[in-house]
This record gives C-alpha cells, structure tokens and sequence, in this order.
C-alpha cells in the first residue's frame, strides 16, 4: 500500500488541535473512528440467531410475492429515492460497546450529505472538533482521519475484495447509504421476494446503486423488509458474500423530511433513527435531527483532490488496485 506524506503544522483549520485535551486524553474520544469501522463492525462476526431470521411475518402467512406488487415497490422507492437525490441532516451518533474493561458509551455529532445516486460524505465531531470525514464519488470512497498524531487520508475501491473496500467498513459512504435504505431495487422481483399482509422480505443482491453496466457494486447483499413501500425499509440486514451477517439495521420513527420544491404532502418519509447491531453487546445509534432534501450541497465534499489540496493529510493510503491504475 503506498503512503504520501506531508510535512505538517501542529493545528490544522477545522481540525483536532494535536495538543488538545482530546489527542492527550486516554479517553475513547481519540479512537471513535477506529471504534466505528473496525471494533463494532469486523469483518465475520454475527448477529445472535433470533436477529438474523426474526419473525417480519408476526404469525401471519406468507406467500411469493406477485409482479404487480414488486412494481409497487419499486415505483415508490424509485419516487422516494428521487426527493432525496439531494439531502443532508445534521445529528448524533450513540455507541455501545463491550469488551475487556466492561460496557461503554460514547456519542459524537455527524453531519451527512447526498448529492446524487453515488455521491454521498459524512463527518463525524466531538466538542467541535473534527475526528473524521468519509466521502464517496462513482467507484472510490475514503476516510480522512484526524486523530492521530498524523492526519491520515485512506482512498479505497468500492468493489475492493479487502481490507476497507470491504462491506465491513460501516463509516464508508457507499455502506451507510445502503443501511439507511437509500439505493434502488432491482427492476425484477428477487427470487425470494415475499409478501405478508402488507409487509414483504426480499433480498438486493448485488447492491448497485443504478440500472445499466457502468454502475457502482457494493461487495454483499442486502436483506431488506418493508411495512409500507411509501417509507422506506423498516430494518436491513447487510451480508458478505458468504452469507454471513455482518449488521443488522432497523429504522425507527419514520417523519417527512422538508424538500425544497415540492409541497408537505409530497415529502418523502426518513426515519429519526437508525440502530445498527453487531451483537446484543455492541451497536450504534444514528438520529436524524432537521433534514433537508432538494437544498444546496457543496459538491468539494465529492472531490478528494480537492481534500487533499484543502487539508494536505500528513499520509495519504492508497489500495494497491488503485497505485496501479495510476
């Protein structure tokens, strides 16, 4: 993996301040980014049994779902995901974890922005300090990390088959949207597509985020149940390529998110919060707090060049795939 270095002042603008309480403190502040797309969410660990299959059918019967009622599926996804083809919100994230020295919680503030189908950044803060920003553009994602004693800039491959390319790594983009629900169905019904009632269970395999040849693929599947197709799923389930769980996502209090251009009975519906399960013993909790569809995003936030002549990263990784592209 090749690394660019950069020599560095101590304080960057927007940055953590390398002297700082949260750099020096033995606190978990100083490792969320790596507590969020590693410790919570590695490669091969499961959900417990009960989350995997759940009961979506609450006793009912189930049947294969018919043509007709995929079109009405995938016609409301289609409209919803067009609302929101544009959209940021600010809010939190919650974790909790357990390991050797017993049960934790932390919390930090994030601020997530959508510009189109595969253009996507997030930013994570603590006490208005920046510990990390992840952005998504076409087929590469990255994370900067301004923890540690060096800024460090990660650059991945979305379909890359290791390491942080993985569908492992929560905090990418690409992952995040897919648990929030914010991809299209495929234009025919999946095999397994069933229906209860109402509800119905599915599963998108591969995860693209587009119709034709030259689209992003997201290594995995995804596990999907729906209540009212106009919503959005109710919980997700993202699997790697072996059939292994690696989160469980279920989507809480569903509310009409304000777009720009279009009256309040036309908004689209997101839910105020998302809990992502790795175990009984370690989760996250996102929250939603103010979202807008259809407003300004800046389009810098796509752009890594632009990142690196911004922020100049102390190291730069990139994946070997991507070295020799060059």
């Amino acid at each position: 993996m090749r690394r660019d270095t950069f020599p560095s002042p101590d304080r960057r603008p927007g940055g953590v301040d390398r002297s700082s309480p949260i750099r020096r403190s033995g606190s978990s502040i100083a490792f969320l980014p790596m507590l969020l797309v590693a410790s919570l969410f590695s490669l091969g660990c499961r959900v417990g049994e009960d989350d995997v299959t759940g009961d979506w059918t609450r006793g009912m019967p189930e049947a294969a779902g018919t043509r007709e009622q995929w079109r009405v599926i995938s016609t409301a996804q289609t409209e919803r995901l067009q609302a929101l083809s544009v959209f940021s919100s600010a809010g939190t994230i919650t974790l909790r974890w357990t390991d050797d020295d017993g049960s934790h919680v932390e919390q930090a503030d994030h601020r997530i922005w959508r510009s189109s189908v595969d253009r996507a950044a997030i930013r994570v803060s603590k006490v208005g300090s920046s510990l990390l920003l992840a952005g998504w553009n076409a087929d590469r994602w990255w994370i900067f990390d301004e923890t540690g004693d060096e800024s460090v800039l990660r650059i991945r491959r979305l379909d890359a088959a290791e390491g942080s390319g993985g569908p492992d790594e929560l905090l990418s983009p690409p992952v995040l949207l897919a648990m929030l629900g914010l991809l299209p169905w495929p234009a025919d019904p999946p095999p397994d597509f069933q229906t209860t009632g109402s509800r119905s269970r599915f599963t998108v395999d591969p995860i693209r985020w587009g119709g034709g040849e030259e689209v992003p693929v997201l290594p995995g599947r995804l596990v999907v149940e729906l209540e009212d197709p106009g919503d959005g799923p109710t919980r997700l389930q993202l699997l790697d390529s072996d059939g292994r769980i690696l989160a469980t996502a279920t989507h809480e209090d569903f509310t009409p998110v304000e777009t720009m251009g279009r009256p309040p009975g036309a908004w689209p519906d997101l839910p105020r919060r998302v809990r992502i399960v790795r175990s009984t013993e370690d989760r996250v909790v996102i929250s939603f707090d103010g979202p807008l569809a259809q407003g300004r995003v800046s389009e810098r936030l796509f752009d890594v060049e632009a990142l690196i002549e911004r922020s100049r990263p102390d190291v730069i990784e990139r994946a070997p795939v991507m070295e020799g592209a060059e």
